[in-house]
């Protein structure tokens, strides 16, 4: 018999907010995260513009040790998860370290720019064996797995911007096959120069705004953050009566099997994963109340996703509220599917669907309900979050409002 799995904490470092009611305060105000990049010269860049966080103070979370040995990706993990784990009432982490496990999600993991900038500059003698925890990408999970006992499962997804839904959804399946009671699902991710730099260099960044599904939109821009969900067994969640935002019912996955970077315009991919996590939740077109977008602002993604929801729902998809909150915090990549996916658990407990904001002209071929610059009141009994990521790594997962029946 599968098992209910129930969300149970939520950690956001982000843009537009540290921890999840000034996330959340921002979010639905249509607050934009997006400002100058400080953290290297983007004078020779198509633009200087990010979702950079400028107000994360490390000490707040971590020690001083933690501090000096570990990368920001893993600051933002950390914090993520002990605002996760104290939102769930569990400030020590599980009760039973056996049973619980982490997956979280990235892109381009630790910064590994540093590691060869000190190589370069000091010489090879110079990388110590602090430098190697600092930047291994798998230090992201192992340390959390240390600091919090967790000896279960634990697993670093490099799926692109898919990796946090993939992380979430297979802690979910994890769960629900009694492999597991408790899992920290996730996803981090700071601004690299080097994936600016490649955005820059093929055009595929903004130019000022991310402006998703509008007919001017010409780009992405890139981001950062962390976002940490408590998922456990909805049996130990309702025993140790923990405050339980919903439920995470369905997970589907595929690939486009199509190209590298681009996304297949034909959106079968993408209809594919929205279709399996429909039939793994047991939901019908019909029961979906919102659809958090996948939206990176691109001409060719937004105009592919809006054919593949209308493949999947029908005219239904007309009536669906569909809103991409990159537009607001920017793309976090590895990170942007946990933090959307703890927005739809916010959605779900709060009735209120956060805007794309920087909408201005309507584009023909992308003709839905993208609930544009303002917030709109609305009760979601279930929601569909997607990411679809390069390679045609396409994800989705379906989370619902907690019932007792």
């Amino acid at each position: 018999m599968k098992r209910r799995v129930a969300i149970t904490g939520l950690g956001l470092v982000t843009p537009i907010g540290i921890g999840k009611e000034l996330f959340w305060d921002a979010l639905i105000a249509g607050k934009s995260g997006i400002k100058n990049i400080r953290g290297f010269d983007t004078s020779h860049y198509h633009t200087s513009m990010g979702g950079e966080i400028q107000d994360f103070n490390p000490a707040e979370y971590l020690t001083a040790e933690e501090i000096e040995i570990l990368d920001r990706v893993t600051h933002f993990s950390i914090a993520a998860a002990r605002m996760a784990l104290d939102d769930a009432k569990l400030p020590g982490g599980p009760n039973d370290g056996k049973r619980s496990g982490i997956i979280l999600g990235t892109s381009t993991a630790a910064n590994n720019a540093s590691y060869c900038k000190k190589w370069v500059q000091e010489g090879f003698r110079s990388i110590q064996y602090t430098d190697i925890i600092k930047y291994r990408p798998e230090t992201i999970t192992d340390y959390l797995a240390i600091k919090y006992g967790c000896r279960g499962r634990t697993a670093l997804f490099v799926n692109a911007c898919a990796a946090g839904t993939y992380a979430v959804g297979e802690s979910f399946e994890l769960i629900r096959r009694g492999k597991a009671d408790f899992m920290m699902a996730g996803g981090s991710e700071t601004i690299s120069e080097t994936v600016m730099c490649g955005f820059s260099n093929t055009r595929s960044l903004a130019s000022g705004m991310c402006r998703p599904f509008d007919k001017n939109r010409d780009g992405l821009l890139i981001s950062e953050g962390a976002a940490v969900i408590i998922l456990e067994s909805l049996d130990q969640a309702i025993a140790r009566n923990a405050h339980i935002y919903g439920e995470v019912a369905g997970y589907g996955l595929s690939c486009d099997a199509y190209h590298m970077t681009a996304p297949d315009i034909s959106g079968q991919g993408a209809s594919l994963s929205m279709r399996a996590a429909l039939d793994d939740a047991g939901v019908s077109i019909d029961d979906v109340d919102y659809i958090s977008a996948h939206g990176t602002g691109t001409p060719l993604n937004d105009k592919m996703e809006t054919t593949a929801s209308k493949s999947v729902f029908g005219n239904r998809a007309y009536e669906i509220p569909m809103s991409s909150i990159k537009s607001t915090l920017g793309h976090t990549f590895g990170a942007s599917g946990a933090i959307e996916l703890a927005a739809c658990a916010l959605i779900l407990e709060r009735g209120i669907i956060p805007p794309t904001i920087n909408y201005q002209q309507p584009d023909p071929e992308c003709d839905l309900d993208y609930v544009p610059n303002a917030a709109i009141e609305k009760t979601v009994r279930v929601a569909m979050s997607n990411s679809y990521a390069f390679g045609g790594n396409n994800a989705s997962l379906i989370v619902k409002k907690y019932s007792t029946l």
